[in-house]
């Protein structure tokens, strides 16, 4: 899940321990990789601490830079993800989904961030016509996305 706060988006499953675990497995410093990806060791610090999240973008960066997937920096598994492990494994923001599904040649809807973002919280099923599109974007398949969106409407709706 995800948490909009003050602006900035805070990734729930993001786990500072898998950070702090792949930064020591290749023998960095904490300032050998804030230099590798152009932040303040402050940064590092806080998201070691579990005070700061990295957002899906930097996640996916901080990922390549420590030679892991995404999703090993999550405390999700894999075969548990719901809509906002699939978008935050892309490293991508609601805006850049929005874009990409609108772009796609198959999809003849407008996705907004607003949509995406009931959606990914369960309170809207993907609509048919978005679900390729959407599976696209994500590079699971059809069934795989409405699996995960089937475990994120569980957790709101039990």
């Amino acid at each position: 899940m995800i948490e909009t706060v003050m602006g900035a988006t805070k990734v729930e499953t993001f786990s500072a321990g898998h950070l702090r675990a792949a930064r020591t497995a290749r023998q960095w410093s904490r300032g050998q990789l804030a230099a590798a990806m152009g932040m303040s060791v402050a940064t590092v610090i806080g998201w070691e601490r579990g005070t700061r999240t990295p957002e899906p973008p930097t996640l996916r960066k901080l990922a390549e830079q420590l030679n892991v997937t995404v999703g090993a920096l999550l405390v999700t598994p894999p075969k548990e993800y719901g809509m906002a492990e699939l978008r935050i494994v892309q490293g991508m923001l609601h805006r850049e989904v929005a874009a990409a599904v609108s772009a796609d040649p198959g999809s003849e809807r407008i996705l907004t961030v607003d949509r995406i973002s009931h959606i990914e919280n369960g309170y809207e099923r993907v609509p048919d016509e978005l679900v390729a599109p959407l599976a696209r974007v994500y590079d699971v398949t059809p069934a795989e996305l409405e699996a995960a969106w089937e475990r994120t409407h569980a957790k709101l709706f039990g």
